[in-house]
């Protein structure tokens, strides 16, 4: 995935500038920067929930607009209501239908990749629930479900720990390096530094790239500084 000079603008206020850099195929990369610094507005800019002012986004070189299908995202502000008689399974199918179409029917493989991604999550207990009956983090690992379903190359997640019980984070955290481990690759917005000096690269975002690199490149003081107004971080050890 390669991102040149991307620029996104609402009105006059400049959310992201001249952002640049390319991702391989089956790296885990960490988002990270300061409040309003345009982490969770590239995301979605990435997969096309707000539009570019400018730039480009390409996948194999193609644009990331014709590549749809490739790309999954879980937003910590899901537009769901919560209190929908929809179940489980329902929502997880959801993922299914990005590529057949709303028109389209689904088949013995569709829910044969629900039913795999319900059980990868843990939520086969829960799976003919209605979503309102789901704690917080079960909901966040039910959005998850959701997008492993559609079988993405691309996987896009705005702050998976927000929020969540351990047991939930725990789940969360196997899941990442399993679909890591497997080769698929992984863009999330987190605030956890102990997490993101893990991955394989880092994004240092202040509404510009500050540094994007490998952990020890961005976690040093003279470069987190540029973002965090020179506050210091005590990064705890590994997880």
């Amino acid at each position: 995935m390669l991102c040149r000079e991307l620029m996104v603008a609402f009105g006059n206020e400049i959310a992201l500038s001249a952002v640049t850099f390319g991702v391989e195929p089956g790296q885990l990369v960490a988002i990270i920067g300061p409040k309003g610094a345009g982490k969770s507005t590239l995301l979605k800019a990435m997969v096309g929930v707000v539009p570019l002012t400018g730039g480009a986004i390409e996948i194999d070189r193609k644009p990331a607009s014709q590549m749809r299908c490739d790309i999954a995202y879980v937003s910590r502000q899901v537009r769901i209501d919560w209190s929908l008689p929809i179940s489980v399974t329902d929502v997880v199918m959801m993922g299914r239908y990005r590529c057949l179409g709303w028109l389209g029917r689904p088949g013995v493989e569709d829910y044969h990749k629900t039913d795999l991604a319900i059980e990868l999550l843990g939520l086969t207990h829960v799976r003919n629930r209605w979503i309102g009956d789901l704690s917080i983090g079960q909901q966040q690992r039910l959005l998850l479900a959701r997008a492993l379903a559609q079988e993405p190359r691309v996987l896009l997640i705005d702050e998976p720990f927000s929020g969540v019980d351990l047991a939930s984070r725990i789940a969360i955290l196997e899941i990442l390096s399993d679909q890591h481990q497997i080769g698929r690759t992984i863009l999330l917005v987190t605030d956890d530094l102990s997490y993101a000096a893990h991955c394989d690269l880092v994004l240092l975002l202040d509404r510009e790239l500050i540094h994007v690199g490998i952990p020890d490149e961005v976690f040093r003081p003279g470069v987190l500084s540029e973002a965090y107004d020179g506050r210091m971080f005590l990064l705890k050890g590994r997880r």
